[in-house]
């Protein structure tokens, strides 16, 4: 029966032929793909009914009989049969010894990847695993602890934890590159299940087979919440001001650029309005109290502007105390006045700080139109001069004859430039006279610009354009050079070394932080006396920043230096200045001597300074004096020193000396019967139209 010879059949094919391999009956290994393993077919040394070989589990030879319908064409039907179950039983050991070789390596890959696993779930960036479909296989605990996602309960396909603008860009341009270049890298967000986002930075590669075939995808994504939260940080900070929080001038133009573009070129409906606002006192509150007051009064002034505009429009601070208004879609001037209306009155208010109420105000530009941003601000700020030039607390609408005021003045700033680089300028000296002897004991010096298209130009005309433009700086230091020049020429020729020369320094040339230096060095090379040298200023000059003027002052002082206090009784005027600055001489303001014999109170105000001069041991000086009444009045009180149009218009170098070498007492004889005026040096009289009271 069959089942007896099975087991002499079983045995039969793994004895080995005495004979070779029959050649013509032989095959060559080839192998057949059984999931990552493979079956590997020997040639057959058997002879007769012919076989094929196989290993098992432990690497042992097995040999498949061939069927043998193949190698005995005419055996029996029992043959046949038990032929076949050897046939079907070699097959059988075959595959379960490529199971278990498939089983092996299996185990091998999987212990692998469980050691990568570990590693991998220690990262704190994403990582994925992808069939080349786009379904996720595997997830780092990092990304799907972040994600709250569970892949084995629900599938998630790779495209599904990008945010809407990163499937866009995986569409457009991701999926290519990858398929090009076997990587994409991309800034976008990873969407979780609760569907909150993670920005991160993702890299994408592709991983084939050694046929070139993809076998799946990896992607690695790396959190950059706090690369995201430091660029937003750093794009406020460059687009914000860093005191009040609004927005700076570059956020400005361009919110004020796209409003231009919403428009559109429908001209028939809206337009924009540009409100500039500048805060009327503050410079005054910032000096008195300190920068950090003046910075917590500008955060109050900023909300109060902000509280008085629509949602759609914008506020910036440009800098310092100067803010700049967009009124989107302004139908027409009246609605930006409105606006421009509840501005004003809200910082007319007062302002509290630190328990401290301060009343500050504003002035305020508009400009209405479609014109670019540089020339719809430029406009603005054009019309916010004009305010404040008007009054301040006020509003002014810009008008084209502004800008051509503003084109002329930049010609006037180009000229005068020009000017002091061909070295147009000159000075004349106005006497000051000892009122009780009439004896000239110095000169103020006063600057003229001899133009050879204007003619001689007074100092009202250029000098506030170059205090604003600092070419104050230049013309100021040539003013001291040549008036100690002079000074020195004076009293090498008289013989007198007390003949003072008097020279004005504006608020601005006090600023520098060379001055002392100057001045020393102007001395030097002069041969000056520094004693012979009276340096004007004004109380708004040295006001600006007390502390360091006192000790500028004070450095000069140590150099000889002398100071007299000009225009005394406008401005801050207080015993306290006087008593803080190494002051010398006061000089009387030319409005109290104009009112000294019509007004008793100028009269007063004039007899208070002189006794108050007197107690602290300092000269008076008398401005402006114009009429014998006026300089009677004076040698009355008591005031010693007095310079005017009565005593001497400023002079020429000139005439200056020869005044001088003459002699002559001041002031001039009385009126004549006619009522006239006689001047004692009346030279450059019609070249001169400048008052007195003009000195810088």
């Amino acid at each position: 029966m069959p089942a007896q010879r099975r087991p002499e059949q079983e045995s039969q094919p793994t004895e080995r032929c005495g004979r070779g391999p029959d050649p013509a009956r032989s095959a060559y290994a080839v192998s057949t793909a059984v999931g990552p393993a493979s079956a590997q077919v020997v040639p057959s040394d058997c002879c007769g009914s012919g076989s094929h070989r196989s290993t098992d589990r432990k690497g042992r030879l097995i040999d498949i009989p061939e069927p043998l319908t193949s190698a005995v064409p005419h055996a029996s039907a029992a043959d046949r049969l038990q032929h076949e179950l050897l046939v079907e039983r070699g097959h059988r050991q075959a595959a379960e010894a490529e199971a278990a070789r498939t089983a092996d390596e299996l185990h091998a890959v999987v212990q692998g990847f469980g050691r990568a696993q570990a590693v991998l779930d220690e990262t704190t960036d994403f990582v994925a695993l992808a069939h080349p479909d786009g379904l996720l296989f595997y997830l780092n605990r990092s990304a799907a602890h972040r994600l709250g996602l569970n892949i084995v309960a629900s599938p998630v396909r790779f495209i599904e934890l990008l945010d809407a603008e990163g499937q866009a860009a995986w569409v457009r341009e991701g999926a290519a590159a990858v398929e090009r270049d076997d990587r994409w890298s991309v800034d976008t967000e990873l969407v979780g299940a609760d569907g909150r986002a993670v920005p991160a930075s993702v890299l994408i590669l592709t991983h084939r087979g050694p046929g070139g075939a993809l076998e799946y995808l990896s992607a690695v994504g790396r959190d950059i919440s706090e690369r995201r939260a430091l660029e937003a940080r750093l794009t406020h900070q460059a687009l914000h001001d860093a005191l009040t929080g609004l927005p700076n001038r570059i956020l400005f133009m361009d919110r004020l650029a796209h409003a231009q573009t919403q428009l559109g070129t429908d001209t028939a409906t809206s337009a924009l309005a540009v409100l500039y606002v500048d805060l009327d006192r503050f410079k005054t509150v910032n000096d008195s109290y300190g920068h950090d007051y003046g910075d917590r009064l500008l955060v109050h002034a900023a909300t109060r502007i902000r509280d008085e505009l629509r949602p759609q429009d914008s506020v910036a601070r440009l800098g310092g105390d100067e803010f700049v208004v967009l009124l989107d879609r302004t139908e027409e001037a009246a609605d930006a006045v409105q606006v421009a209306d509840r501005i004003l009155a809200a910082l007319a208010r007062p302002l509290t700080v630190d328990g401290r109420q301060m009343h500050v105000g504003a002035s305020l530009g508009i400009a209405v139109g479609r014109a670019d941003p540089d020339t719809m601000v430029r406009h603005a700020d054009l019309a916010m001069y004009r305010a404040k030039e008007r009054g301040r607390g006020r509003w002014e609408i810009f008008e084209p004859e502004l800008n051509e005021r503003a084109q002329r003045r930049m010609s006037d700033e180009t000229a005068l430039g020009a000017a002091i680089a061909r070295q147009e300028f000159l000075l004349h000296y106005q006497p000051v006279v000892d009122l009780r002897t009439g004896a000239v004991t110095g000169f103020e010096a006063l600057v003229r610009w001899q133009s050879p298209e204007r003619g001689l130009v007074p100092p009202d005309q250029f000098i506030p354009l170059a205090e604003e433009t600092g070419l104050i700086n230049v013309l100021g230091r040539w003013v001291l050079e040549e008036a100690c020049r002079q000074g020195r020429l004076w009293q090498l020729a008289l013989g007198d070394p007390t003949l003072q020369v008097a020279v004005n320094v504006s608020a601005r040339q006090f600023q520098q932080v060379d001055l002392v230096e100057q001045v020393a060095t102007v001395l030097r090379t002069t041969g000056l006396p520094p004693a012979s040298l009276l340096l004007e200023i004004t109380e708004t000059a040295v006001m600006g920043d007390p502390a360091k003027a006192a000790a500028t002052m004070r450095r000069l002082a140590a150099h000889g230096v002398r100071f007299a206090l000009d225009d005394f009784g406008q401005g801050y005027s207080s015993l306290g200045h006087l008593k803080r600055f190494p002051i010398d001489v006061v000089k009387i303001d030319k409005e109290f001597v104009d009112g000294l014999t019509r007004n008793a109170s100028d009269a007063q105000i004039v007899q208070a300074v002189l006794t108050m001069a007197q107690a602290l041991g300092l000269e008076v000086t008398a401005e402006g004096i114009e009429d014998h009444a006026q300089l009677d009045r004076l040698r009355t009180l008591g005031c010693n020193h007095g310079q005017g149009y009565l005593l001497s218009r400023p002079l020429p170098a000139a005439a200056a000396t020869a005044l001088l070498t003459a002699r002559t007492p001041l002031p001039c004889p009385p009126p004549d019967p006619a009522g006239q005026v006689r001047v004692a040096i009346d030279a450059d009289d019609d070249h001169d139209p400048t008052p007195q009271g003009v000195a810088r």
